[in-house]
């Protein structure tokens, strides 16, 4: 599809200014912004994309949980050691 777009001056030389820096055409960088705010748009929210992404890994897996829970423990542990005070983040 082949779209006109007529661009405010100070916006047209950002965008060629872009491209320049880029080392790509104007139309590689226009089309590459395009896609790139595409799916923030139709992601709506930053609640409704963690959602997609737990819904993307969700498992019944009991082999799977158990080495999630034990990298979410190790993690924890980790910070607990880290942490400047004797009160931990996750007791």
């Amino acid at each position: 599809m082949t779209v006109k777009v007529d661009l405010e001056p100070e916006l047209g030389d950002q965008v060629k200014d872009l491209a320049e820096a880029l080392g790509k055409p104007v139309e590689v960088v226009l089309v590459r912004l395009i896609e790139d705010a595409i799916p923030r748009a139709r992601a709506g929210s930053g609640v409704e994309l963690l959602d997609a992404w737990a819904a993307e890994d969700s498992t019944d897996d009991p082999v799977e949980l158990d080495r999630r829970r034990r990298d979410l423990n190790g993690l924890q542990e980790a910070l607990d050691e880290e942490r400047w005070s004797d009160r931990p983040h996750f007791p």
